[in-house]
Formats: C-alpha cells, structure tokens, sequence
C-alpha cells in the first residue's frame, strides 16, 4: 500500500445503503470517493478490514457477503453460502483473509478470501438435535481469531474454532433479543446490549456477568472507547 492510500483510507468511511450499493465517503469533505454497486438488496453492514484498511466488507440482504478493494472499486470474493438476510459479520483482526459472518438464515459461518470457500458453519441445535431457525443477530470474534462469539434471541454463544466450531457457551442472561457486542480495549470483557434495555458485562474467562447496566430505551448498538472508560449505547 502506497503512503498516498494510507492517508486516503485514514480520513476515509464506509456506509451501508439501502439502495444497495455502500459509498466511501471522506470525513473532511464529505465527498463520495468511491461506490460498490454489486449488491441486489440493501446492505446493512459494512467493515473496513483492520490489516488491509484499503478493503471493507459489505453483508446484504441479497444473502452475499463480499470484500472489496476499494481503490478499484471490484469484490475480491464474493461469498454465496448464506440463504437468509446477512445482518452481521466482520474481517478478522488477525488474519486479513478471514470473515465470519452471521444470518437471519441461523448459521454463523467463517469464510476464507484466499479459497473463496466457507471452512466452517456453526449452528444452533435443539434438545432434541435438531437445527433451530434463530436468525443470528451479531457476531464477534476474539482478536486471537480461535472463538467466536454469536447472539441469536436473547441467547449468547460461545464457538471454539479450533475445534472445528464447537459451542462451548450458551449463556441466557438477557430477556429480549440481544441486538449488540463488543469488547473493551484488552478484549477481557465482552459486553452485550438488548432490546430488553439491559447492558451486560461479561468476564470472558468465565463467562459470568460482572456487571448490569440499565437503559430507559431498547439497546440497538454499542461502542465502547479503546483508551478510556466510555461506553456509548443507541
């Protein structure tokens, strides 16, 4: 990546679109600088990847998952696996090639862009064994890349990858669906936000709640600050 591109992308943001195709946009002057039209059906999330800042991830409700290069504006893959609306997904903060993603299809599945195969789908089960249609609302992976976390309804789980995707965590603590997760800076507590008003802090190496906070209005989306003690609710 040229130093040009570097300063380009540091002032430089995508944005979802429901007209389907995400704009990258500079902050400073508000100008477009760059459209991927490809989606058939609005798209709800976008991503920049964090090791290769000049591609971002856009999730459809035309099922497709793609990553883009944004200076020539082309999908370097696309990903067709999912049959439901793709709400949620990220590119890893470990490895560049690597995407997990979540549907309203109830399958949360990890794609790598070098195959342009999915390697990997975890899904819930019932007691009686069989898949429940759950439509997963976000995911989040771990910054080492070997879990991933996932929230359908108001249920929280916890995927081994390294064992081939295996729940090791379904944890019901929130009474609505949980709509948002995210990690504070050091990635030792994930909290997750619901509809039911409620903030919870997880310890992640228990998994126990540590902390309850309450909102006068349903949660839709969080951010906590990666430097200092702030947390951001909508």
């Amino acid at each position: 990546m040229t130093a040009a591109w570097c300063k380009w992308v540091s002032s430089a943001y995508p944005v979802f679109s429901l007209t389907f195709a995400p704009q990258v946009f500079d902050i400073n002057s508000r100008a477009i600088l760059r459209t991927l039209d490809a989606h058939k059906q609005p798209v709800h999330l976008t991503r920049f990847s964090p090791l290769a800042p000049t591609q971002v991830l856009s999730c459809s409700d035309d099922t497709t998952v793609k990553l883009w290069d944004i200076p020539s504006q082309t999908a370097i893959s696309t990903f067709t696996d999912h049959t439901d609306y793709v709400r949620c997904g990220q590119v890893s903060t470990s490895n560049p090639h690597i995407v997990l993603t979540g549907s309203y299809d109830a399958t949360v599945r990890l794609f790598d862009s070098r195959t342009g195969q999915c390697e990997m789908t975890m899904r819930e089960h019932g007691a009686a064994g069989g898949a429940v249609k759950t439509p997963v609302e976000q995911v989040l992976m771990f910054p080492s890349g070997t879990v991933a976390i996932s929230s359908a309804g108001p249920i929280l789980r916890a995927w081994d990858m390294v064992a081939g995707g295996r729940c090791v965590r379904a944890l019901s603590n929130h009474q609505k669906t949980i709509t948002a997760l995210a990690f504070n800076g050091s990635a030792n507590r994930l909290l997750t936000g619901s509809l039911d008003h409620m903030v919870k802090v997880y310890d992640v190496s228990t998994y126990q709640v540590v902390h309850t906070m309450r909102y006068p209005a349903p949660i839709l989306c969080l951010a906590i600050s990666v430097r200092i003690c702030v947390v951001a609710f909508y």
